[in-house]
């Protein structure tokens, strides 16, 4: 049967901060010369923007929905997924509406067709291979955005080894960098992302756990790491929510 997707933090520290709270303005973060990152946020959503190899990767991300656009020059491809499974994926006029939990095959590859030959894609390819290593969760947050929109045209096996990853991250055994923040807030800023880490790995742990109970069926791995990817997708808009600043 197929799981049903539920998102949230684990523990009760995790709320939406009032809309009258002041908003930052958005902070640009250099990481080199390669990938540059711009964070912003609202009562409503947060925003991560990613910019190098001629791609930029803007993930706009609420309570229950992302919303990805990557684009070069003459290229974009763009995505939206939410909590109950929902996805719309575009490109170049056409649009491909889809359920992640129904397990249809053909969906999968007329999303492949759909993306096949992009430019954007494949910068976007380059612009992951120069994130190797770096350890800023906003990098992961991109990462884990990559491990999506493969997993949607079919390839699972690269959200695997990225789900692989954050095992030991989430864990604190491995390479997960917080973001520093400038201002003190309501939570503990070193609380809050305390508590998106230990989320993450109780989300992998729970996606482990989908793959021993139903990877056996087909299509059904697909729907575990969809699941995977979206929760840990929306937990970056209640890490923002929890601590009330963005990170830079």
């Amino acid at each position: 049967m197929a799981r049903g997707l539920y998102v949230g933090m684990v523990l009760s520290v995790f709320v939406v901060m009032s809309a009258s709270r002041v908003i930052a303005a958005p902070a640009p973060i250099y990481r080199g010369a390669d990938v540059k990152f711009t964070l912003g946020a609202s009562p409503k959503e947060s925003t991560v923007v990613a910019e190098g190899f001629g791609v930029r990767v803007t993930k706009r991300i609420g309570p229950e929905i992302v919303k990805i656009r990557i684009e070069v020059a003459k290229d974009a491809v763009d995505l939206e997924a939410n909590s109950k499974g929902n996805v719309r994926l575009s490109r170049r006029g056409r649009t491909l509406t889809f359920n992640a939990a129904a397990r249809d095959q053909k969906v999968i590859a007329e999303a492949r067709r759909m993306t096949e030959g992009s430019s954007a894609l494949t910068s976007f390819d380059a612009l992951i291979t120069a994130l190797e290593g770096d350890s800023r969760a906003v990098a992961q947050s991109m990462l884990t955005t990559w491990g999506l929109m493969n997993a949607l045209r079919g390839n699972d096996a690269a959200l695997l080894a990225v789900a692989s990853r954050f095992k030991a991250a989430a864990a604190g055994k491995g390479p997960f960098t917080p973001a520093r923040f400038t201002i003190e807030s309501a939570e503990n800023p070193t609380t809050c992302w305390q508590e998106y880490a230990y989320s993450l790995f109780i989300y992998y742990a729970e996606f482990a756990q989908c793959l021993v109970d139903y990877a056996w069926i087909p299509g059904m791995a697909a729907v575990c790491s969809f699941e995977w990817a979206v929760k840990s997708e929306l937990a970056w808009f209640w890490v923002i929510a929890c601590s009330g600043d963005i990170p830079v």
